[in-house]
């Protein structure tokens, strides 16, 4: 393209100058003209330059990029030293179970359940809080023709991190359950210790300054004594939470 601009250039140079061979007074005119031509041929490559697509694409990303970095450094005050979260979740979830005795491991069929899990928190520094709540559960498992029930009740300690809106969260249990079994020929209700862990993924979308809905995904696993072995349930999860922000 400059190469091309030089030679069209001299032509321009070379149709002016005969012409000034015939009126000397177009001399006057020369700089002048040649200077708006160098304008008019530099407007032109810059305006190709930005309406080219892959230049338009870039624009795009830096203007994402720079939207993202500015979201990213905003602080929250919902998040802040000295507050407080109170709320909670529930869960819909679909388990795969497995019995373990020793090196053998059975699976045990497939478990339906519902979680209530109430807790109350608070932030000890900026975006890090930690507190306890209770879960509270219900469950129901069919394997062949034995049908079994069971309701937990756990004391569940957890530490979340934010950032931004997001956040992360673990949860550890320490708790009971009963458990009913029904077959065809008689029903057993027997009551164990159990023990559990989850991580989780969150997002805190607030309605206002002080109250979130907070869908939440994550995995956790649960263990029940079942002597001398032990029961394993556990699986993907989906929680929807609901959190008050308390405090200034």
């Amino acid at each position: 393209m400059y190469v091309s601009f030089c030679r069209n250039h001299g032509a321009f140079r070379k149709k002016v100058t005969v012409s000034s061979i015939i009126n000397s007074r177009y001399r006057l005119f020369l700089p002048i003209t040649e200077f708006v031509y160098w304008i008019n041929i530099r407007l032109l490559i810059c305006a190709s330059i930005l309406n080219h697509k892959p230049f338009l694409v870039m624009k795009k990303i830096i203007g994402t990029f720079l939207v993202l970095l500015c979201v990213s450094s905003v602080g929250y005050s919902q998040f802040t030293k000295g507050r407080i979260l109170a709320g909670g979740s529930f869960n819909l979830s679909f388990n795969s179970n497995k019995y373990k005795n020793g090196s053998t491991t059975t699976s045990t069929g497939k478990t339906t359940s519902i979680n209530l899990y109430p807790q109350v928190g608070y932030f000890f520094i900026d975006n890090l809080a930690a507190g306890a709540g209770l879960s509270i559960g219900s469950s129901s498992n069919k394997s062949g023709s034995v049908k079994t029930t069971s309701s937990s009740f756990y004391f569940s300690p957890f530490v979340r991190y934010y950032y931004t809106k997001f956040y992360g969260q673990l949860m550890v249990d320490f708790g009971s359950t009963k458990t009913k079994v029904e077959n065809s020929s008689n029903t057993n209700t027997s009551t164990s210790g159990a023990s559990g862990w989850s991580l989780a993924a969150g997002y805190a979308h607030m309605l206002n300054e002080h109250v979130a809905l907070e869908p939440q995904i994550g995995y956790g696993l649960n263990y029940f004594d079942a002597s001398p072995g032990k029961d394993i349930s556990g699986g993907l999860f989906i929680r929807l939470g609901f959190q008050i922000y308390l405090g200034k």
